[in-house]
C-alpha cells in the first residue's frame, strides 16, 4: 500500500488502468492468430493489455494500462474489434469503484445540469450508465459507455473514455482507495478476505504479480462493505455495496447520464 500511496501523492500524469467486462463469446478476437491482434494493440497504442484466461457469467475481464490518450485509443480499437458495423447500438462495460462513482456524482457539471458525468456524456455525445448496486462481494460497479454505431461514432467513444480516464487520474485517491474491493472472476462465489494488517511484505509481492494475481491481492486490502445506502437524490447518490440477484436488472434501474433515448439515434 505504501507504493500506491506514493503514486497517488506524486504522479498526477501517470498511467491509468481501465478494466472492462467483455462478452466472453467474442473476447478471443483481442488475441488474434498467434497473438497478433494483442501485440498490434500494445504496439500501436503503446499500452499494456491483459486479457484474463478465465471468465464467469459477467464476461471476461480485460485490463488496459497507459496514458489517458493511449488508453482511449486502445479502448476504441477494442470496441471496433468486438463489434460489427451492423449493430445499431454498441457499448463496453467498464468497472468503476464505489468511492469514485460517488465522487463523480458529487462534482457539479460546468456545461450541463447535474454532475460531471453529464458533462462527459454531453461533450462526447455518448450515453453513460452506472448500475447502482456493486457487483457481489466487491465495491465495483458496471459503468456502460455506448454509442449508436461504429465506425462512424467511434471517435465519440474514444472521447468519452479519455474523459473518464482523466477522472480516474484526477481522483486517484478514490480510484485506488485501500477500501476498494476489486472484481475478479468468480468473486461472486466467495466473500472477500478481510485483513487488518497493512505490512510491507505484501508490497514486495506486488512487483511479482500480474493479471488476476494483482486483483486477488487487492482484495486483501482493508475494506468496508457498507459504504452507504441508496438515495434518490440526483445530485448526491449513495451506493450500496451489497448486490442481490444480478439477473433482475433493467436499464431503467441504472443511473443514466447523457443523451435521452429519443434523441440518441439522431446523433450526427
Amino acid at each position: 500500500m505504501n507504493r500506491i500511496g506514493k503514486y497517488m501523492d506524486n504522479d498526477l500524469n501517470g498511467p491509468v488502468t481501465l478494466r472492462s467486462l467483455l462478452d466472453s463469446r467474442f473476447a478471443f478476437k483481442l488475441i488474434g492468430k498467434k497473438g497478433t491482434t494483442h501485440q498490434y494493440l500494445e504496439r500501436t497504442c503503446k499500452v499494456k493489455l491483459i486479457l484474463h484466461d478465465t471468465h464467469d457469467y459477467l464476461g471476461r475481464l480485460c485490463s488496459i494500462t497507459g496514458s489517458v490518450i493511449n488508453l482511449a485509443k486502445a479502448w476504441k480499437e477494442v470496441l471496433i474489434i468486438m463489434w460489427t458495423n451492423n449493430h445499431q447500438k454498441v457499448w463496453l462495460k467498464f468497472l468503476i469503484p464505489s468511492e469514485l462513482a460517488l465522487k463523480l456524482q458529487s462534482v457539479p457539471a460546468k456545461l450541463t445540469e447535474g454532475c460531471v458525468l453529464n458533462d462527459i456524456a454531453h461533450t462526447s455525445k455518448t450515453r453513460i450508465t452506472i448500475e447502482p448496486d456493486a457487483l457481489r462481494h466487491t465495491t465495483e460497479h458496471i459503468m456502460t459507455i455506448s454509442i449508436p454505431t461504429i465506425p462512424h461514432h467511434a471517435e465519440y467513444f474514444e472521447r468519452a473514455v479519455l474523459l473518464i480516464a482523466k477522472q480516474f487520474q484526477l481522483y486517484r485517491h478514490e480510484a485506488l482507495s485501500p477500501k476498494n474491493i476489486y472484481y475478479s472472476p468468480f468473486c461472486h462465489l466467495r466473500p472477500p478476505i478481510l485483513d487488518d494488517d497493512d505490512d510491507d511484505d505484501e508490497d514486495d509481492d506486488d512487483d511479482e504479480n500480474t493479471g488476476s494475481e494483482v486483483d486477488e491481492q487487492l482484495n486483501n486490502s482493508n475494506t468496508n462493505n457498507n459504504i452507504a445506502s441508496s438515495s434518490s437524490s440526483s445530485s448526491s447518490r449513495s451506493i450500496s455495496t451489497t448486490k442481490g440477484d444480478d439477473n433482475n436488472k433493467s436499464e431503467n434501474d441504472d443511473w443514466f447520464f447523457g443523451t435521452k433515448n429519443d434523441d440518441y439515434h439522431s446523433m450526427s
